[in-house]
C-alpha cells in the first residue's frame, strides 16, 4: 500500500497514540521548520485502513534536486511494517 499525504490532525492522533516518539516529529516542530523555509508534509502508511507509520517529512530545493528528511522518525505503532514503509518512502521520494 503506497504512502499517503495525511492531515496534521491525523498525524497528531497517531503521534499521541505511539509509545515512543521524538519531539522532532511533532506538530510544533513542523511550525518551526516552516518558519525556517522548509516545505513540510505529513505522510502515513496504512495497513487494513489503520495508520501504522507516520512521519513529518520536510524538504527543500538544492542543486540537482530536492533534499528530503525525516529527522528522528518515523512515528510507529506497528514495527513489523517499517521495512514496507521504507520501501514505499523510496518510491515516494523519487516522484
Amino acid at each position: 500500500m503506497p504512502l499517503e499525504v495525511i492531515t496534521k490532525e491525523v498525524f497528531k492522533q497517531h503521534y499521541q497514540k505511539a509509545k515512543r516518539k521524538s519531539f522532532i516529529q511533532s506538530l510544533e516542530m513542523s511550525i518551526l521548520l516552516k518558519k525556517r523555509g522548509y516545505n513540510v508534509e505529513f505522510i502515513g502508511f496504512f495497513d487494513n485502513n489503520q495508520l501504522q507509520v507516520s512521519a513529518l517529512l520536510f524538504s527543500t530545493k538544492m542543486a540537482g534536486g530536492l533534499y528530503l528528511e525525516i529527522n528522528s522518525g518515523p512515528v510507529v505503532t506497528n514495527y513489523e511494517l517499517l521495512p514496507k514503509f521504507y520501501e514505499e518512502l523510496k518510491i515516494y521520494a523519487k516522484n
